[in-house]
């Protein structure tokens, strides 16, 4: 279903317009990170203010929080069962109406 719709040309445009977004927020991303590197030298903001707030500084050897914070998620959830089909299986009493009629040994024709 997705071929069709990016084989037509409001899917083409689609595609376009996207690839036009993402370089276009790549190009911010640089000219903000260019504007922070100017005014750090510059001495108007001090290096500690530029970092972001949720991302620790690349020189502690820590992990992410968000990381920590996945782990810490997933090893909560504990170790649960793995499924199995035991609750597909038919009950002992069930009987085939198909086998219980003769119909062992039909299969596809031609």
């Amino acid at each position: 279903m997705m071929i069709d719709f990016f084989g037509t040309l409001p899917g083409l445009l689609s595609l376009a317009g996207l690839a036009v977004l993402l370089i276009l927020v790549s190009v911010l991303k640089r000219l903000a990170a260019r504007a922070r590197a100017r005014r750090t030298a510059a001495g108007l903001v001090p290096p500690a203010a530029t970092a972001s707030p949720g991302i620790a500084p690349s020189a502690t050897s820590e992990p992410p929080r968000w990381v920590v914070a996945a782990v810490a998620a997933w090893a909560a959830l504990g170790e649960e069962p793995a499924p199995s089909a035991e609750a597909w299986k038919p009950d002992a009493s069930w009987h085939d109406p198909w086998l219980a009629s003769g119909w062992r040994n039909v299969g596809v024709t031609k």
